[in-house]
């Protein structure tokens, strides 16, 4: 088996830093260059900007790599290559959270799959964005979130290692 799929990355905390950077430190500095110079405000605003957007796509469509043969499975992760064989897999986790947004609104799900090897946990989330359309119907949700290829690997993973 050999598939593709969006993930959430584990850093995603680094957009907050950098937004925080950008409130705390740039925007007071640019603040003071300003008093000297209006010219300097707009270009550091600007690249602040430029570079929260840049890292918040980034760090949240991250492209990951599985395969799987009959003894072992490879997921890749960005730079990070990750191999299981299947007897090494001591528990896997499959779950799917609804995530709200303004008013309570169900805009989406994060499904998290998560396994232990070897005394050490390995989870893996990918998120599912509701259209208009399809949040009002239930049984339609459901069968999205089956099609879903990080839930289509933790299915084909407890089918492999025989734990359910």
């Amino acid at each position: 088996m050999e598939t593709e799929f969006c993930y959430i990355s584990e850093k995603r905390y680094l957009n907050t830093i950098v937004f925080l950077t950008v409130l705390f430190i740039i925007f007071p500095v640019c603040f003071a260059i300003s008093k000297i110079s209006q010219f300097f405000i707009f270009p550091v605003t600007l690249i602040s900007t430029i570079l929260f957007a840049v890292l918040e796509n980034h760090l949240s469509n991250l492209k990951g790599e599985f395969e799987a043969d009959e003894e072992a499975c490879i997921f890749t992760l960005s730079k990070k290559t990750l191999h299981f064989r299947y007897e090494e897999i001591t528990g896997i986790e499959l779950a799917n959270f609804p995530e709200n947004g303004r008013g309570g609104i169900l805009i989406g799900y994060k499904i998290k799959l998560k396994m232990r090897v070897k005394n050490m946990n390995y989870v893996i989330q990918q998120e599912m964005k509701l259209d208009y359309n399809l949040q009002k119907h239930p049984e339609q949700i459901a069968k999205k979130l089956e099609q879903m290829e990080l839930t289509e690997i933790g299915n084909f993973l407890k089918s492999k290692t025989g734990l359910y």
